[in-house]
């Protein structure tokens, strides 16, 4: 007869042989792959948030006839267009004197 605490869940894992199917196995990867998410989600948390004082920072275009900001990868192209519609009587390098060549 057998004798070990198995269904009463009192089993020792070294108590018999006929329960090794159930033995956890050990080692694996699968603590480490945990412990890099984990350290990656910490790091990814702490860049998130607000990026409305990185674009204030980035609008550094600025128009010097209406004081509109711009992107600071706004084109000339953009440039212009903005010159042409709002401000028809001036010329181009008034409203953006960074612009001349």
């Amino acid at each position: 007869m057998h004798t070990c605490l198995w269904r009463e869940g009192l089993h020792n894992i070294s108590c018999c042989n006929r329960h090794l199917r159930f033995r956890p196995m050990g080692g694996g990867n699968g603590q480490k792959s945990k412990m890099a998410r984990e350290r990656a989600q910490e790091k990814t948390k702490a860049a998130k948030g607000s990026q409305l004082e990185s674009n204030k920072k980035a609008m550094s275009i600025q128009c010097k006839v209406c004081m509109q900001t711009f992107m600071c990868t706004t084109t000339e192209v953009k440039c212009r267009e903005h010159a042409e519609s709002k401000h028809p009587k001036s010329d181009l390098y008034q409203c953006f004197p960074h612009l001349k060549p």
